[in-house]
């Protein structure tokens, strides 16, 4: 009678095969089949430096893993637990950083940033205050001061402003500066509130301190493409055409996309002052690199027919 099998537990019985027991696959199909795991426990104790495990074979049995075993030895689980406890603390250490790291003056920049649950509470505010308007400044007033504690800290300086431009359209222009100065203090980073302040001051007739507004927007919103040209058109009307141009210098260091309509108006600055060299280049360039914005070549086209340059101008507009 035959003996005892000895050939290990890769010997298939009748029925299904064992759990531990891996046929392998044959031709095209073998690169799509996942390796078995004494292969991944074999790959793992690589990488972490250990010796490899045995191979699996008829005269080693023990070397078949069962399928709920480990696949790594305690020494080696220990020091992956203990590289990916080093990772965790390295990242939370990186997010402490960049949140210490915040100035305020970062701070201040962020607020500009709104969620959408932010400006859907800021968009149903101001359907209720133009309620509140139509019963006066007072009532407007008195909602607007009743509605902060429910509003976000990131849209105080929002609901100033709302406040300081209906006070100017009352004629409560006094009111309206001492609001436009919480508007700037409240969120500096904000040109709407620069500019609404300089334009009230300008229809007013107070043009030193206008300036003044816009050289303090300046600082803090270096280079908006409204602020530059509203300060280089109250340079030009008050006479004051160097520090027009010291502004204008400033566009060196920003892109085209960014600075072309500024160009656009110290090009006309310096037509009007009689800088037709100036103006021409300028214009040249604007069109060479802006071809789609048709008033470059209206402007260009008025400043040679006002030089009496027919012929560049019939260039421009073919």
């Amino acid at each position: 009678s035959a003996g005892p099998d000895v050939r290990g537990p890769a010997v298939v019985h009748a029925g299904a095969a064992p759990a531990h027991v891996h046929p392998q696959p044959h031709g095209t199909l073998a690169a799509s089949v996942p390796p078995p795991r004494h292969a991944v426990a074999h790959h793992a104790m690589e990488a972490l430096g250990h010796s490899h495990p045995p191979s699996p074979s008829p005269r080693n049995p023990r070397a078949f893993r069962h399928p709920g075993a480990p696949l790594l030895d305690p020494v080696a689980q220990e020091r992956a637990r203990e590289h990916a406890r080093t990772v965790m603390s390295e990242a939370e250490e990186r997010m402490l950083h960049s949140q210490r790291s915040q100035t305020p003056v970062s701070k201040k920049q962020a607020e500009l940033v709104e969620s959408q649950r932010t400006r859907q509470v800021y968009k149903e505010f101001c359907r209720q205050l133009r309620v509140k308007e139509r019963m006066g400044f007072a009532a407007a007033q008195r909602f607007s001061m009743e509605s902060f504690m429910r509003l976000p800290v990131s849209v105080h300086w929002r609901v100033f402003l709302e406040l300081a431009d209906h006070a100017k359209r009352c004629n409560r222009k006094r009111q309206a500066r001492v609001l436009f100065e919480m508007v700037t203090l409240r969120q500096p980073f904000a040109s709407q509130g620069w500019l609404e302040w300089a334009k009230m001051e300008e229809e007013c007739g107070e043009l030193e301190r206008c300036g003044q507004i816009l050289v303090r927007g300046l600082e803090f919103c270096e280079h908006h493409e409204g602020l530059l040209v509203k300060a280089i058109k109250h340079y030009e009307r008050v006479g004051d055409l160097p520090a027009a141009r010291v502004l204008l210098s400033r566009l060196r260091d920003i892109p085209l996309e960014r600075s072309w309509r500024t160009m656009l108006e110290g090009a006309l600055l310096e037509s009007r002052a009689g800088n037709g060299v100036v103006a021409r280049q300028v214009f040249a360039y604007l069109m060479l690199n802006v071809p789609w914005y048709g008033p470059i070549y209206h402007e260009a086209f008025r400043f040679e027919a006002r030089h009496e340059r027919e012929d560049r101008a019939l260039r421009i507009i073919k």
